[in-house]
């Protein structure tokens, strides 16, 4: 979707990285204007994650539900 809102954000300090504040531009369409910053990377990370698909690595319910227990 096209984006409608970009605002520059100071994002805190995180456990990792106790002294770094970090300056993040956020980008967001109309579905997304009221994320917060860690929304917004949860969904940049899976959108990263899932757009490189390729239809082999899709499984049906079945196959997926008897790897989570073969039982």
């Amino acid at each position: 979707k096209k984006h409608v809102d970009i605002r520059t954000e100071i994002v805190a300090p995180s456990p990792e990285r106790p002294n770094a504040i970090r300056k993040k531009i956020i980008w967001r369409c109309e579905d997304h204007l009221d994320c917060d910053v860690d929304e917004m990377e949860k969904l940049a990370l899976v959108k990263i994650r899932f757009q490189n698909l390729e239809e082999s690595d899709l499984i049906d319910g079945k196959t997926f539900l008897k790897q989570l227990d073969p039982d």
